[in-house]
């Protein structure tokens, strides 16, 4: 609930595509479903970062299934300040042809503790991610089965502008 509390106030539209959720998420998005939110069940067929788990294939789908200008990729277990939303739709009004990169502050375990990078792993934070985009730029999700990366005309998109002042709570 917190993703849809968090979300819907702040988007057009919703497409969310649920890979075989047991732990009631289904239920919980179809009681908000709407003209607004769009929910498909797409069952994974093998385990989280395998070939079988299709998660850019997934992502092109929302992309595809989408009428709106601008794309905001968010995953279930990610969200904004509430006060971020206003500087989001700032980015939207300025005309901009890069991918923005919201930096990910990882959580370990609770929104409490986050996860900070160590001499020996230093991975975590902030870790821009591509979230934001206009949909005419023609971006789609490449092939990687771990971390698939945003590309344009079979390349990886570097045109890309990190907003530092808008993390993304993962």
């Amino acid at each position: 609930d917190l993703y849809l509390d968090n979300t819907l106030p702040h988007v057009d539209e919703l497409i969310v595509i649920d890979g075989g959720s047991t732990d009631g998420t289904i239920e919980r998005i179809r009681a908000r479903q709407s003209e607004k939110v769009r929910l498909f069940v797409w069952p994974q067929a093998g385990a989280q970062f395998t070939q079988g788990w299709r998660e850019p294939d997934r992502r092109n789908a929302c992309i595809a299934l989408t009428g709106r200008e601008w794309i905001l990729k968010k995953d279930a277990d990610e969200f904004f300040r509430e006060a971020d939303y206003a500087k989001i739709r700032a980015l939207i009004a300025a005309p901009r042809d890069a991918l923005c990169c919201f930096p990910r502050i990882n959580f370990w375990g609770d929104p409490e503790h986050v996860r900070l990078n160590t001499p020996d792993d230093s991975y975590w934070s902030p870790d821009p991610q591509g979230n934001l985009w206009r949909a005419d730029l023609g971006l789609r999700w490449n092939d990687r089965v771990l971390h698939c990366q945003l590309e344009k005309d079979g390349a990886i998109y570097t045109r890309t502008e990190v907003c530092h002042e808008i993390p993304i709570y993962h």
